[in-house]
């Protein structure tokens, strides 16, 4: 009887890992593109630089870069475990909602470069 349990609960197991991990690679991959948009504002517009700003861009596009290669979609191993469809909508969610998250984190980006009221920096005497 608990080898029937452990079963039944397999597919909604799986499920709710693949939404957690379609949660991670959504959440880093706007961490990472965010952080290039504003690396590129402290850059480009203020002309300025900040060790600590490069350091977390750099710990963001990391963590993205490993949440990527390291497989957080669902894979083929876990689509034979659990319902084919099921996963396979799971991965192709994963795919839009990071790639609405770089959207995101662009229309923001742009908002900021639009909005920057930045003084005039040659005048400092």
């Amino acid at each position: 009887n608990n080898n029937n349990n452990d079963n039944d609960n397999t597919v909604p197991t799986i499920i709710t890992d693949a939404q957690n991990r379609i949660f991670l690679l959504a959440t880093t991959t706007l961490m990472a593109s965010f952080s290039v948009y504003l690396v590129s504002l402290i850059l480009g517009v203020l002309h300025a630089t900040c060790a600590f700003c490069f350091a977390s861009a750099g710990c963001s596009i990391a963590l993205a870069t490993l949440t990527w290669a390291g497989g957080a979609l669902p894979s083929s191993d876990e689509i034979a475990a659990g319902d084919a469809t099921a996963l396979v909508e799971w991965r192709k969610k994963g795919v839009a909602l990071s790639a609405s998250s770089v959207g995101a984190a662009t229309a923001v980006a742009l908002g900021l470069f639009l909005g920057a009221d930045v003084p005039d920096n040659r005048d400092f005497s």
